[in-house]
């Protein structure tokens, strides 16, 4: 009898023919703000001029895809609404 932990998947590319439903826009928009919120936590530490670099290198990445996925939740309420 195996008794072994099946391997995870990895998660697959959203399809852009498919449109993500209201739960998987809320769910990247959670692993979202908890990669900034880790991210954010980290360079806050440092002091110096490596803050800086910090946010250039490794936060703005990620708050422009935050951004990104803002405007789609955004324009799909607006597209929502005017049906």
């Amino acid at each position: 009898m195996n008794t072994l932990p099946t391997k995870p998947t990895p998660p697959q590319p959203p399809r852009a023919d498919v449109a993500p439903t209201w739960r998987e826009l809320g769910e990247r928009f959670q692993e979202l703000m908890r990669d900034i919120g880790v991210e954010l936590g980290y360079v806050l530490k440092k002091e110096g001029k490596d803050l800086e670099r910090e946010f250039e290198v490794r936060l703005l990445p990620r708050l422009r895809r935050a951004r990104k996925e803002l405007d789609r939740v955004i324009e799909r309420l607006e597209d929502h609404t005017k049906k």
